[in-house]
């Protein structure tokens, strides 16, 4: 008796367990994952798209000047936040990142891929680059630009998405609204760099452009 006991006792207890290791809830919780399939949305796609008309939270992006380089609907002259040396740093970093391969460390288009046989961009010292508005510069950044269109800035979607004339793309997607602007400003250094008046340079500056420090002789019998 006591034999058949412990034999139902064992068998219960294994059935217990199975039944136990069978719950498996916490592994395949009743969630939808990310582009999973549903049959209970028309087209068999569980992930929705935003209602039409609506925004999520934190994208509203009402400021023309600082998001779309426009102030009253045209291309903007100034900038949407003051230019300090941290934000000139921030530019000169993105600008070695994304465009000195192309346009060079001084912004005169000779970057390596340009010697490697790329066609070379214009020099950022034209005078077409120094006269284009801030405004104009982040719309290429963000939006890109192709010689379709009479050359306007255009959005790399739509119409002109794949064109073999698209002359810069779009990286607003590898870059932050901020990063974009400060590129924006680090260009205009470049700009100023290149083309700006001896007169305006700091007394103390010019001194050391008309006496330039020279170089140690190396002693007599060395080399």
């Amino acid at each position: 008796m006591k034999r058949s006991n412990s034999i139902v006792s064992a068998v219960g207890l294994a059935i217990v367990g199975a039944v136990g290791c069978q719950r498996d809830d916490m592994w395949y919780q009743p969630k939808v994952e990310t582009y999973e399939s549903s049959e209970f949305f028309a087209g068999g796609q569980a992930s929705r798209q935003p209602v039409g008309g609506t925004v999520a939270r934190g994208s509203l992006k009402e400021d023309a000047l600082l998001y779309a380089g426009t102030t009253n609907g045209a291309q903007s002259q100034v900038f949407p936040f003051k230019i300090t040396k941290e934000v000139l740093e921030r530019g000169r970093n993105r600008y070695e990142v994304f465009c000195l391969p192309c346009h060079g460390k001084t912004g005169d288009g000779l970057g390596m891929i340009v010697q490697r046989g790329f066609k070379q961009p214009d020099s950022f010292s034209s005078h077409r680059l120094r006269s284009a508005s801030a405004g104009y510069l982040y719309q290429v950044l963000a939006k890109g630009y192709t010689q379709a269109n009479g050359g306007k800035v255009t959005s790399g979607a739509g119409k002109y998405s794949g064109k073999t004339d698209y002359v810069h793309p779009a990286i607003y997607k590898k870059n932050a609204v901020a990063d974009s602007w400060a590129m924006v400003a680090y260009i205009r250094a470049l700009q100023l760099s290149q083309h700006s008046d001896f007169g305006s340079l700091p007394h103390e500056d010019r001194a050391k452009v008309n006496n330039p420090p020279r170089e140690e002789e190396p002693a007599s019998g060395k080399h």
